[in-house]
């Protein structure tokens, strides 16, 4: 299990609304000021990922609780998002200039329509798995009370 520690912000009837924190490991390193990927994850900021997940812990608002997903569903997750649409450009293309032949313009074409064909796979994919206990967080412990201090109230 990989587990973050989270802030429940808002409790439903069973359920918490619960919000992580996204951290970069581009903060902690030596080679930042020359790495592209430094560059794309100031593009994006450091935004807080908002989750539904089911409240098995009676946490309440202020809470900070942690939040775990199996790693075997981040891995099949990770392949689905990132290799899936890639081995489908890929495979595209070689068949476009294995059967036809093809010029420079048909094979951009081509690893374009396997990149597509590939990302709707991957929605496709996502939509019948959206339930799938593997990709579902969910609360594992309790980390801190709100009356303990677990969190900052504004009144």
């Amino acid at each position: 299990m990989l587990e973050e520690r989270a802030l429940v912000i808002a409790v439903n009837e069973g359920s918490a609304r619960v919000c992580t924190q996204r951290l970069s490991a581009c903060d902690s390193c030596q080679l930042k000021s020359g790495c592209g990927t430094h560059s794309f994850a100031k593009l994006s900021g450091n935004q807080s990922i908002e989750l539904e997940v089911d409240n098995v812990l009676d946490a309440e608002a202020g809470d900070v609780v942690m939040v775990a997903i199996p790693e075997q569903g981040l891995l099949v997750a990770s392949f689905m998002m990132y290799l899936l649409p890639l081995v489908t450009m890929l495979a595209s293309v070689v068949a476009a200039q294995w059967f036809f032949a093809a010029g420079e313009g048909i094979l951009l074409l081509s690893a374009a329509i396997g990149l597509g064909v590939g990302v709707l796979c991957v929605r496709r994919y996502s939509g019948k798995h959206e339930h799938d206990a593997r990709f579902t967080p969910h609360m594992t412990r309790m980390a801190m009370r709100a009356a303990e201090g677990g969190a900052c109230r504004s009144t």
